[in-house]
């Protein structure tokens, strides 16, 4: 009963998983979280299955294990269900083999691979042989046959831990990995727009001082233009002059008589 509990818990976790998908992309974190709900769901339904087998060959009374029969199979179609559900998720089938069921639930009355159990000894032959040494009673024959199952459960139980926690860790590094290149891709995206900018400054600076040059060329080429055209000027005056000066005066000797 405890592990039909457990069986049901897990559907609804998984069911609850399923509900919170995202239309577009974007689920591997979802996804990853139904790699434990597969495997320890089919640890349960496996031992389930054993277990039920050996009580059906350990009573008499089908009718007292109809309601667990009736449990069993609802949990049945909704594995079924859920595994359907999960092979058709490419993410998940790359990290695990999903089982797949058949269409109606294993027989519990075949044995199958389940190995049988032993019978309790008819109350004849235990009063027709009171001297050899006692044999173990059944039930303790019974308990260490669960006993047996339950460590093999255990040892399942624990080998579904290490591939899960496996599993985890394989995540882990791979989303430090993709943190680890993204915040690369910041870097050199950074690198490349503080890389631009300083270009288009230099560029900038290049081009006012080609102006400033630019300026000053111009500047000088006025002064001298400036220059010339006083010189030009300076030179009509003095030809101006030159031509309006009068002629210096005619030098006169006189003859005087000597006293």
């Amino acid at each position: 009963m405890d592990l039909m509990n457990l069986q049901d818990d897990i559907d609804a976790f998984q069911k609850l998983i399923f509900a919170h998908f995202r239309g577009s992309a974007n689920n591997e974190c979802r996804i990853s979280a139904l790699v434990p709900q597969v495997k320890e769901s089919y640890g349960i339904y496996r031992f389930i299955i054993s277990m039920l087998r050996a009580m059906y060959r350990r009573t008499e009374s089908m009718d007292a294990l109809e309601p667990l029969k009736d449990r069993y199979d609802h949990q049945h179609f909704s594995l079924r269900k859920f595994y359907y559900e999960c092979s058709n998720l490419k993410y998940l089938t790359g990290l695990i083999n999903v089982p797949k069921l058949p269409q109606d639930p294993p027989s519990l009355i075949d044995s199958g691979d389940t190995p049988d159990l032993p019978r309790r000894p008819p109350p004849q032959q235990q009063a027709k042989k009171p001297t050899p040494p006692p044999a173990p009673p059944s039930d303790g024959i019974d308990i260490e046959e669960q006993r047996r199952a339950l460590e093999e459960y255990e040892r399942k139980q624990a080998a579904l831990v290490a591939q899960r926690d496996a599993d985890a860790r394989r995540l882990r590094e791979d989303q430090e990995r993709q943190e680890r290149e993204f915040a690369e891709q910041q870097r050199l995206q950074q690198q490349r727009e503080r890389e631009a900018q300083e270009a288009l400054e230099r560029q900038l600076r290049e081009q006012q001082m080609m102006g400033m040059s630019q300026g000053r060329m111009a500047e000088l080429e006025r002064e001298i233009l400036g220059l010339r055209g006083q010189w030009e000027r300076d030179q009509m005056m003095l030809e101006r002059y030159d031509a309006v000066r009068p002629s210096p005066p005619l030098s006169l000797s006189l003859d005087l008589p000597h006293s």
